[in-house]
Order: C-alpha cells, then sequence, then structure tokens
C-alpha cells in the first residue's frame, strides 16, 4: 500500500524588478505582463523600470522563511 502524499505549499513574498532600455519597452512589457497576474500580484512602471510583486493570498507573512 502507498502512503498518502504530504504537500506543503510555502507562501512567500517576491518582487522582481527589471530595466529596459527605456520606458516605451517597459510600457509594452508591463502591458503584456498585467494579463497574467493573478490577484496576489501587482506589476507598476517607474521610467524604465517593470516591478512586478507577489503576495500570499492572504497577506500574511509565511510561517517559514523563504
Amino acid at each position: 500500500m502507498t502512503e498518502p502524499a504530504t504537500h506543503r505549499a510555502v507562501a512567500c513574498n517576491a518582487t522582481v524588478r527589471t530595466e529596459y532600455e527605456g520606458s516605451t519597452r517597459a510600457d509594452r512589457v508591463a502591458r503584456a505582463v498585467v494579463p497574467d497576474n493573478t490577484a496576489s500580484m501587482t506589476t507598476q512602471i517607474e521610467g524604465s523600470t517593470v516591478t512586478t510583486e507577489t503576495r500570499p493570498r492572504d497577506n500574511r507573512r509565511a510561517a517559514v522563511n523563504c
């Protein structure tokens, strides 16, 4: 008999910041990324930088170190 699997998901905050050659390219990238964002993600543009942040759905810090 096989033992039941014990999986546990860990929700962590993450920030991905990417610089582009110019604000036009950054705007294009952000517009392409935003439709794929989940409810727990935000994408912002500041000049030539695109920043996407993720957080746990309930906005609590993870119970483990990420």
